[in-house]
């Protein structure tokens, strides 16, 4: 085998003298194997995200906005802090809802939205500029009639 020829070496490695195919086609199963995992864990990471979103809007944003007769300043910073302290960053998050104070008996609606960036998709962005991704928006809504609690 010439060394200095690179068709020599693919004639060496095709050659199944000594089972380089069978590695060869370990590392490529491997690697689907790796890739496969991978996409897998980053869908579970976005499936537990929404979750957590989804669980602050349904329990504190509903319950917050039903006895304060809408949606004040104070509960807005609540629930920032919350999805803050689970891990979301607040520069991508985004609360709305009716404004307090309503009357009672009043239909509110409160929204909470966040935007989730795969985090593989986005170390690979720097690598090929050209390539746009976009990045997925998540949102639970609430709606919940007030209460008419005085404060």
């Amino acid at each position: 085998m010439n060394g200095n020829s690179i068709s020599g070496v693919l004639n060496f490695l095709l050659k199944d003298q000594s089972g380089v195919s069978q590695i060869i086609v370990n590392i490529g199963g491997m690697a689907l194997f790796i890739t496969i995992l991978l996409f897998g864990l980053m869908m579970a990471k976005y499936v537990m995200t929404y979750h957590e979103l989804k669980n602050i809007g349904e329990t504190v944003m509903r319950d917050a906005m039903k006895v304060n007769n809408g949606l004040t300043p104070s509960v807005q910073m609540y629930i920032r802090d919350e999805l803050v302290r689970k891990g979301f960053d607040s520069s991508r998050l985004s609360i709305t809802g009716t404004p307090s104070p309503q009357s009672f008996g009043t239909e509110m609606s409160g929204q909470i939205s966040y935007v989730y960036q795969f985090p593989v998709f986005q170390a690979t962005a720097s690598l090929f500029p050209d390539i746009q991704i976009q990045n997925q928006t998540m949102s639970t809504r609430v709606h919940v009639y007030s209460l008419g609690i005085i404060r």
